[in-house]
């Protein structure tokens, strides 16, 4: 008797798994979506499918919804992630949470507020969602490698991936009316 093990390999991602699902276990991309490339030639990246189940080391989320979809974490014993205080949707008693040192804390604002980032460990149930509509990315990101996120944007990254603020020198005028404001700018 022969068994013949199929192999899938994310066109979004690259990374291999059974094929097994809907949805691909790194991503969350479908598996039956075709490739959409941009006159640019950039690949353009799928919403995560409803319902799809990505799998983080030990730990396991469920994207859910279309317009402000909501990541509904399984962590892990030990397993910790972190995120922005205003994503955090609810959490179960066993999760413990404490708030992660920031650099140049003081000055980093989110609606005229002070910026929080929060950690949190396993085991148990958590979930995450903007407060906005938008689509969920899910991005698998191999050792050595960094990914840049404006911070508004981010929602939850695992304990393996390092954060850090790092000035942008990029500035834009809200009222370009006002040489004053056109002047100082306003920081992304």
């Amino acid at each position: 008797m022969t068994t013949t093990t199929s192999v899938y390999t994310c066109p979004y991602c690259r990374q291999t798994s059974a094929g097994a699902g809907a949805s691909c276990p790194s991503c969350g991309a479908p598996l039956d979506i075709e490739l959409r490339t941009t006159s640019g030639g950039w690949i353009e990246l799928p919403p995560i499918a409803d319902m799809a189940r990505i799998q983080v080391g030990h730990s396991q989320v469920e994207v859910s919804g279309r317009n402000a979809p909501i990541a509904d974490w399984s962590l892990g014993a030990g397993e910790s992630v972190y995120f922005p205080h205003h994503v955090l949707v609810w959490k179960e008693p066993t999760v413990e949470l404490s708030p992660m040192p920031l650099r140049r804390a003081w000055t980093r604002h989110r609606a005229g507020l002070p910026l929080v980032m929060l950690s949190a460990k396993g085991p148990g149930r958590i979930a995450f969602s903007h407060d906005r509509a938008g689509e969920a990315l899910a991005l698998p990101v191999e050792a050595g490698a960094s990914v840049d996120v404006s911070e508004g944007h981010m929602v939850v990254a695992s304990e393996s991936i390092d954060y850090d603020w790092n000035e942008s020198n990029v500035w834009y005028a809200t009222n370009p009316q006002s040489a004053d404001v056109a002047d100082s700018g306003a920081g992304l």
